[in-house]
């Protein structure tokens, strides 16, 4: 008995290292994925609310001049959120669409915009 033991101790051994092992590389790579969708739903909230802002200072400042306007807001939630801009990485093209959706908000607050 003490024979068959000592054969298959190091077998259970480097099968338990190994589950254990797989164990922390997955729970590690689960807080990451967790982690990183925080950051990222963080950082969205934080650049649409700079653009709603921007849209509504652009709104009042710019009355009728809707390009102007979209200009502004686009400036705005880029000066007034960098790290968000930085992190998200949208292209001019997305970042016009969201201004235009928050100028729309803004300026027709009864209308519920579509981005598309």
């Amino acid at each position: 008995m003490d024979s068959i033991w000592e054969n298959v101790a190091p077998v259970i051994g480097t099968a338990l290292a190994t589950i254990i092992t797989f164990a922390i590389t997955w729970a590690a790579a689960a807080f990451q994925r967790l982690t990183n969708i925080q950051i990222e739903a963080k950082h969205q909230a934080t650049l649409h609310s700079a653009l709603l802002t921007g849209a509504s200072w652009a709104a009042a400042q710019y009355g009728g001049n809707a390009s102007m306007q979209l200009q502004q807001i686009i400036d705005y939630a880029r000066r007034s959120a960098p790290d968000a801009v930085a992190a998200l990485k949208p292209s001019d093209a997305v970042l016009a669409k969201l201004a235009a959706a928050k100028l729309e908000q803004v300026t027709n607050p009864n209308v519920s915009p579509v981005i598309g």
